[in-house]
């Protein structure tokens, strides 16, 4: 069987500047892989960075498998693309969909190159332009969820050239002063963010409508805002695996949070599995096994997900690999690419992702050296003008069968190399630790 993994990226990618280092490669895994099925053939065909698929120096796949064909997709047309892959016979094809700023929306142009891909009779493994699209589109995603009789905040969308509009028939902007009618009525606090960006980037939480009205008036604001209630209470993600009829839910991952109340990708610490039954896992199960089949996801989706001790709340969908896919794949001992093509109910070990400082190659090596840490991955922009640009390291600590096991490797961590473990980090992860134990 011919399996095809492929990925686009619709970013000017500067090799020279980004630094990928990857404990283990994607080359070993790519083995690992070829090794367990000997019975398939592997192409991969991406566009650089493949987060998830290549290794890379500068502008060049650093590591090939043996028992991989490589190839760079060389066309942004979704059509010519799909003509592209084509040639190379696939019979499966796996979008393999990352992520990158300023726009999530890398799984939409995979999407669209599947969907050809299928009007050409290949097999294909991805979800659907229509959902990508509204996963893409905060306030789509939110009005699905309404829509649907999902648990979420309540939004406001603010268009912006509508609420700048001057004309010289124009005496009064009356949409302008409709938004700040709704700013005084909002409940409050919220966040303030791109609906059509990613995570957390340029997201404000604010407490009243005097200083929502402030944000949204600054020079910063220069495209739509959506307005998100802010729900008090812990912040988890939680994956889905499988396809229209068989969709396994995995147990959340509780997320700490940065000085904002938000989520960060350069900061968070993720841990779980998460069970304890005051979590109410199997109703959220539930919900996400019903979310899923609405929008008939097929392959893998991430959900972010606030519990405010009650309910849980939907907060974001998005239908690609996501940063909790490499903990989700230590915390079964999986490779990734078996999770997507073969899910299963999984039997999750407890893992801890934490950040660390931009580290040494040779001190990446050393951590990765010993037998709990199961992956790092390090993200360096050689050319950042401001600290917050520089990239992140983050390591996976664990697949443990209980959560004391998992804290003794973090004290480990702790006690022989103090330079890399930030006290913030250690203070979330020791009340994250408290908060789940069964």
């Amino acid at each position: 069987m011919n399996i095809l993994f492929f990925s686009t990226n619709s970013n000017h990618f500067n090799g020279d500047a980004w630094v990928y280092t990857n404990f283990p490669t994607c080359r070993q895994q790519l083995d690992q892989f070829c090794q367990n099925h000997p019975d398939y053939n592997v192409t991969v065909a991406t566009q650089l960075p493949g987060l998830f698929l290549v290794d890379t120096i500068c502008n060049e796949i650093s590591e090939k498998s043996e028992k991989v064909h490589y190839e760079i997709i060389p066309t942004d047309d979704e059509n010519e693309a799909a003509d592209f892959l084509a040639h190379l016979k696939p019979d499966l094809a796996v979008a393999m969909s990352f992520w990158l700023v300023p726009y999530d929306w890398l799984s939409i142009k995979d999407s669209m190159i599947a969907e050809i891909l299928e009007k050409k009779g290949i097999q294909t493994l991805y979800n659907s332009v229509k959902s990508s699209l509204i996963c893409f589109d905060k306030f789509q995603t939110h009005h699905f969820l309404k829509q649907h009789g999902f648990n979420t905040t309540e939004t406001l969308y603010i268009n912006h050239e509508l609420f700048f509009k001057t004309r010289k028939e124009i005496k009064t902007n009356v949409y302008k002063e409709a938004i700040i009618h709704q700013l005084k009525n909002f409940p409050y606090p919220a966040i303030i963010k791109d609906p059509t960006g990613l995570s957390s980037y340029n997201a404000d939480v604010v407490n009243n409508a005097e200083e929502a009205e402030k944000i949204i008036l600054s020079k910063r604001t220069n495209s739509d805002r959506i307005m998100e209630q802010y729900v008090q209470g812990d912040h988890f993600g939680a994956e889905i695996y499988g396809q229209p009829g068989k969709y396994y839910v995995l147990d959340p991952f509780i997320l700490s949070l940065n000085k904002y109340g938000i989520t960060c990708p350069k900061q968070s610490v993720k841990l779980g599995p998460v069970t304890h039954p005051k979590f109410k896992v199997c109703q959220l199960k539930s919900e996400l096994t019903r979310l899923s089949q609405l929008m008939e996801f097929k392959g893998i989706a991430q959900v972010d997900l606030v519990f405010d001790g009650i309910s849980w709340f939907i907060v974001d969908i998005n239908p690609r690999l996501s940063g909790e896919t490499n903990t989700y794949s230590a915390s079964q001992n999986r490779l990734i690419f078996d999770m997507l093509l073969f899910p299963e109910p999984p039997q999750l070990k407890y893992v801890m992702n934490i950040k660390l400082p931009i580290l040494e190659k040779s001190l990446l090596q050393e951590l990765f050296s010993l037998d709990f840490v199961k992956s790092i991955k390090q993200m360096e922009n050689k050319e950042a003008k401001q600290n917050r640009e520089t990239g992140y390291c983050e390591m996976l600590i664990g697949s443990t069968t209980t959560l004391d096991q998992l804290m003794s490797h973090l004290e480990f961590l702790k006690k022989n190399y103090p330079q890399i473990i930030e006290p913030i980090f250690y203070a979330n992860a020791i009340k994250m630790a408290e908060k789940i134990k069964v």
